[in-house]
């Protein structure tokens, strides 16, 4: 709560209010207090339940696929929820090695820890949830860029089990997919280009990255669900270093620079879409 008390100097000074409130990044923090990362993973896990649930009901672009990556998927609860439905998916979890190393075992997850700023492993498609949107544009070109290095030529990024920690900033495990969940609204354009790099690189020329995160609409109203995605803007800006929503055109953006020529979006429920990068035309 305290990063709201700052929320001025961010549009006064261009300052990021959770680093001015506690001397450090968002997710530096939660690294440095295990209490503190234990009760954001499992926030985010019980989140990615009822998200999921809409994913599932509405996309059918999973069908298909032999392997998935997702990109800083927590504890693995999106990949086991795509599993269930999905048993002949591999999947592989990829996060930061503290958060890998409270992620429960699951049948069809392999946990692998790393940076997507560096890489990201392959695979058919890579998935994102709520990732994108922790980010400005930069970072969140780089991770983009990362993930069209990991695809194959006829693969996908989709933005909406096994774990492995690392760092998505460093490189992305391979799979036929690359799967991210409110990954990229975490960072600014640069990183997530270093990302979407990372999954391109590990994924095969078939592959795809599936990405959930909210869009952001072009025109600005007062509906339920517009003032829900314009909260979590607010919430980006106060917490993340460059972190913020995207409008479809904006993620269209960082797919080209990454090396994405085709990008789609699916819209789901409750503001919640489902995106894909494609690495081949």
């Amino acid at each position: 709560m305290d990063s709201w008390h700052y929320l001025k100097d961010a549009v006064l000074e261009g300052c990021v209010p959770f680093n001015k409130a506690h001397g450090m990044g968002a997710f530096e923090y939660h690294g440095k207090d295990k209490r503190i990362s234990k009760l954001f993973n499992a926030g985010m896990f019980n989140h990615s339940t009822s998200a999921m649930r809409d994913v599932l009901e509405n996309y059918m672009g999973f069908e298909g696929l032999k392997e998935i990556v997702d990109v800083g998927g927590g504890i693995g609860g999106s990949l086991m929820m795509i599993i269930s439905k999905y048993p002949h998916i591999k999947g592989t979890n990829f996060d930061l090695p503290y958060v890998i190393a409270d992620a429960p075992c699951s049948p069809g997850v392999k946990h692998v820890a790393g940076d997507m700023f560096e890489n990201v492993p392959s695979g058919d498609a890579i998935f994102m949830k709520c990732i994108l949107h922790d980010w400005d544009d930069e970072r969140s070109i780089k991770v983009l860029n990362n993930c069209w290095k990991a695809l194959p030529d006829a693969g996908k990024m989709l933005l909406v089990l096994q774990h492995v920690a690392g760092d998505m900033f460093e490189n992305v495990p391979s799979g036929d997919a690359i799967f991210m969940k409110w990954i990229l609204h975490d960072w600014d354009d640069e990183r997530c280009i270093k990302v979407l790099n990372n999954c391109w690189k590990a994924l095969p020329d078939a592959g795809k990255v599936i990405i959930v995160e909210f869009v952001l609409p072009t025109e600005t109203t007062t509906d339920p669900i517009s003032r829900r995605i314009i909260g979590s803007d607010l919430v980006m800006l106060a917490v993340n270093e460059g972190g913020k929503e995207r409008t479809f055109q904006e993620f269209q953006a960082l797919g080209k620079q990454s090396g994405f020529p085709v990008v789609k979006a699916f819209p789901c429920s409750h503001g919640i879409s489902v995106i894909e990068f494609y690495k081949k035309p």
